[in-house]
């Protein structure tokens, strides 16, 4: 059986420790190509944002309202997602929830960048994007096997280039903090990722060919860590 053969064979099936090699790479593959064009949006919203009429936009007082109205249709969303954790591969039509993540993760970032005089998410969403762009060519290559242990060195070291170009004529200690916070966010990506497909003790578990939920499930197990800390420190 060929390569395409075993994807096509396979496509409705759980990820489970059984899966092939050649699939999981192919759902991650397609898990980042989803990502990164949202990633790329929130990025470019943020450097539309320096614009000085849209910062007089974010100055007047309708910004201001708007920003709490985003903020909670983003948590109203958040929590209907959360809630219905198990049914979201049942929804007909998941992509409104990517739009609505999209567009309150465009005006947010934005908004907390001006009121806070910083380009910190700025040069965190290069960090981001240019580690996307890095898995996806990963997955595309065909010299070296696919496995999780190479991803993460290759991720690392791409970023940790990014950092030494950024810092060479600028404040290293602002960009060490801007790069140890993508570092954080990288490591918790991967594991998340890994953790999709290889385990079967998770909350929701995904079919093989459900790639488009992977970002979105990244997303809500965010939430997940909380209960796990307290679980971990209560010793129970």
């Amino acid at each position: 059986m060929n390569d395409l053969s075993l994807v096509i064979s396979n496509q409705n099936s759980y990820f489970d420790e059984f899966t092939s090699p050649i699939i999981k790479k192919k759902f991650v593959n397609k898990m980042f190509s989803c990502l990164l064009p949202k990633l790329f949006l929130i990025f470019i919203s943020l450097i539309v944002s320096k614009n000085r009429y849209i910062e007089l936009f974010i100055d007047s007082q309708f910004a201001d309202g708007l920003f709490i109205i985003i903020f909670y249709v983003l948590l109203i969303s958040t929590a209907f997602l959360y809630c219905n954790f198990h049914d979201i591969s049942s929804y007909d039509d998941i992509k409104p929830y990517y739009y609505v993540n999209i567009l309150c993760f465009s005006y947010i970032l934005p908004y907390l960048s001006f009121i806070l005089k910083t380009s910190f998410f700025i040069y965190l969403m290069v960090y981001l994007l240019f580690f996307n762009l890095v898995v996806i060519l990963y997955t595309y290559q065909q010299r070296f096997n696919f496995d999780y242990s190479t991803l993460i060195k290759i991720s690392f070291t791409s970023e940790f280039i990014i950092f030494i170009i950024l810092s060479i004529f600028n404040n290293i200690n602002y960009f060490l903090s801007i790069y140890l916070t993508s570092s954080i966010i990288t490591l918790y990506i991967l594991w998340n990722t890994e953790n999709i497909i290889t385990s079967s003790n998770r909350t929701f578990n995904l079919k093989v060919n459900e790639y488009y939920l992977g970002p979105i499930l990244i997303y809500l197990d965010i939430f997940n860590i909380f209960p796990f800390i307290i679980k971990l420190f209560s010793g129970r």
